[in-house]
């Protein structure tokens, strides 16, 4: 089919407009056995006459290319026996919608969808930070202001997190679900560990928090690796009490920076007399991201932990 800007298609169906009666455009998809999510759309406007087509063009282009020269140009018409504007409009909302994709999971390369988890895995969990692809972060967490640190730790984890269980879900409908359940396992536990390790070595209170990410982001992989109704409900209730509670750990980081001008914690005295705030803020925070009750973290840690000693790794 012929290739055209969209700039040049809406001049075009401007003139058009002005000398013939109406524009009528069509929106399809490439039906790909419900694969065609991944596809460009094909973008038909025939120019219609009152009696015949005199006039039409094919223009591939990406989705949300086409769905806003349809807004912003056309008003869209129902032509007998074809889609209604609501059904093409709601064909067109599912697009990349995983939930058409599990329906034809069956379907899917077992190969490809183990190759393809384990590069969204990598991909991903660098953004999650975990080992042994977290090296970046604790120097970010560090060197980053602080409503940015907290952004990173409470919405940028806690997002990447879920692409890998959308995902995960997709997997899991054609092939067995201790494949993916194996590797969030593996992963969790190395960056448990691993964190565990280097937070008892640190003297920035920042890069300290930003390992306690590290750390809390493995023990979530961990209860979603284990997988089960309270494993899985623990791995996200941790998510949740984790991005709160680092978030405000982040923002009493930068307010103890502001006041002493120093990220080492041998530097930080006095905060109680200086800052009586942010000296009770900061002792929330710790107390929950170390897991005490009553806090929350407290709550989801116990559910992971029960998740872990329920399963039996025999088979």
């Amino acid at each position: 089919p012929p290739r055209a800007s969209i700039s040049a298609l809406t001049a075009r169906h401007r003139v058009a407009s002005s000398s013939r009666p109406r524009v009528l455009p069509m929106f399809f998809e490439r039906d790909l056995a419900g694969v065609n999510d991944l596809t460009m759309y094909v973008f038909l406007y025939p120019i219609l006459a009152p009696d015949s087509v005199e006039k039409s063009k094919a223009v591939w282009c990406s989705p949300d290319r086409a769905k806003a020269w349809l807004d912003t140009n056309c008003s869209i018409c129902h032509l007998p026996g074809g889609p209604t504007p609501v059904e093409m409009d709601l064909r067109y909302t599912t697009a990349l919608a995983d939930m058409r994709l599990i329906g034809v999971a069956n379907q899917l390369d077992p190969n490809v969808l183990k190759l393809a988890f384990i590069f969204m895995l990598v991909g991903y969990g660098t953004k999650v930070g975990l080992v042994p692809m977290h090296t970046w972060l604790p120097d970010a967490y560090s060197e980053a202001p602080a409503p940015i640190a907290a952004m990173l730790a409470g919405v940028l984890e806690t997002v990447a997190v879920y692409t890998v269980l959308r995902s995960k879900a997709l997997v899991d409908q054609a092939l067995p679900p201790e494949f993916t359940g194996n590797l969030l396992l593996t992963f969790g536990l190395l960056s448990f560990i691993v964190a565990s390790l280097f937070i008892l070595i640190q003297h920035n209170y920042k890069r300290l928090f930003a390992y306690s990410s590290i750390e809390h982001m493995g023990l979530a992989m961990i209860g979603f690796g284990v997988g089960g109704m309270i494993g899985t409900f623990g791995g996200l209730f941790h998510l949740l009490n984790h991005a709160v509670a680092k978030a405000l750990a982040f923002f009493v980081a930068g307010n103890i920076h502001r006041r002493f001008d120093t990220l080492e914690i041998d530097g930080v005295r006095g905060l109680a007399r200086a800052q009586p705030i942010t000296a009770v803020a900061i002792l929330v925070a710790g107390c929950a991201l170390v897991g005490l009750p009553p806090f929350s973290p407290f709550i989801s840690e116990l559910l992971v932990v029960s998740a872990v000693a329920a399963q039996d790794f025999s088979s």
